[in-house]
């Protein structure tokens, strides 16, 4: 293409060919017009410019560009913190969702939602497997922040990345980590929680052997106050439970039945009636209503 600038150093020669009795006859015209060559200028500039007008708004329509985009992968972010106290400081959420939130923007990653699991590698992790059904019925990526925060277990770090698990699972700090190198670092994460057990329990040991009373705080705080806080419940819910006796609903497994019914509220929320956890209760509010009588009968008139 020739530069716009250039055109005017262009010599424009115009060859008309008119009829005459030779069939044809060549003459020059506009040589030496300057005026019909700024003109033809003028005109050559106009098109130029509707051509890059057009070139520029079909590359900003896609018309002209033949590269796809690929549509961006859905994922599924899984934060999990040990202890009650790690998970209410945030510290430790908050940092794995940086890093699961920067490897999902860097690659393309529609983040679809955030599984938060406050629970020990050791113990049942219901929050893991409702994260991976969500990626098998949304098709998405299971991300997490550190191995670590999967397990410390080979043997289910195996299965999670079991090809017949049908859940593809990136990891922010070693994005580029194949099969091999996954057990490799799940071996260690698992030598590691074992080690971390055996450090705790000789601490303990040692402070016992130099007379330190281990539980102090619980027993005598914390016991104190759940003690009371399960009394003021079972005092709360006498009221209800009274109903439920003048209605004929008197045993434990009715009475719970009926409780999950209502939707009355456990002792620990987000919790379910138990047979059990009813007859605890019962057997609280038994003994309140027998030192009420007591307390009647032995009070002055």
């Amino acid at each position: 293409m020739i530069a716009i600038h250039e055109l005017r150093n262009f010599h424009f020669d115009l060859l008309i060919t008119k009829p005459s009795s030779t069939h044809r006859q060549k003459t020059r015209f506009f040589h030496d017009n300057q005026k019909s060559k700024q003109l033809i200028y003028n005109d050559l500039k106009i098109c130029v410019k509707r051509f890059l007008t057009d070139f520029q708004s079909n590359i900003s329509d896609g018309l002209m560009v033949n590269k796809k985009r690929k549509p961006m992968q859905k994922a599924v972010a899984y934060y999990r913190v040990s202890t009650g106290k790690q998970g209410k400081s945030g510290l430790g959420l908050e940092a794995q969702q940086c890093a699961v939130v920067q490897y999902c923007n860097a690659n393309d990653y529609q983040l679809l939602t955030e599984v938060v699991e406050v629970r020990s590698t050791r113990k049942y992790r219901a929050g893991l497997f409702d994260a991976l059904d969500l990626c098998k019925h949304n098709k998405a990526t299971l991300v997490v922040a550190r191995l670590d925060r999967l397990g410390r277990d080979v043997e289910l770090i195996a299965r999670i990345f079991n090809p017949k698990s049908k859940v593809d699972v990136k990891v922010a700090d070693n994005p580029h980590a194949n099969r091999f190198t996954i057990h490799i670092l799940a071996a260690v994460a698992e030598d590691q929680r074992q080690r971390i057990s055996e450090t705790t329990k000789e601490a303990l040991k040692a402070a016992r052997n130099r007379g330190v009373e281990l539980g102090k705080n619980g027993k005598l705080v914390l016991s104190v106050a759940n003690k009371q806080a399960a009394e003021d419940f079972a005092r709360k819910l006498s009221p209800i439970i009274g109903r439920l006796k003048k209605r004929g609903i008197i045993t434990g497994r009715a009475v719970c039945d009926e409780l999950n019914k209502k939707g009355v509220p456990t002792f620990r929320p987000g919790g379910k009636w138990h047979p059990s956890s009813v007859h605890t209760l019962l057997t609280r509010i038994n003994k309140q209503e027998q030192q009420k009588e007591h307390n009647k009968i032995n009070s002055p008139c």
